[in-house]
């Protein structure tokens, strides 16, 4: 399981590269919607760290 670390201090998850892409887009657009379309998907993985205990995918 790969995640995220938003500032807002959410973690999001997500199974795998498009689904953590959409999982952090969601969450920009519920949460953060001035900042959608500001992290195109090599920013969110470039972020992406994977969860302790998960494996890899």
């Amino acid at each position: 399981m790969l995640a995220v670390r938003c500032p807002c201090g959410l973690e999001v998850t997500g199974e795998g590269d498009e689904a953590l892409v959409a999982a952090v887009q969601a969450h920009l657009a519920d949460r953060h919607p001035r900042l959608v379309g500001a992290y195109d998907a090599d920013d969110i993985l470039s972020l992406a760290y994977r969860r302790p205990g998960t494996a890899a995918s």
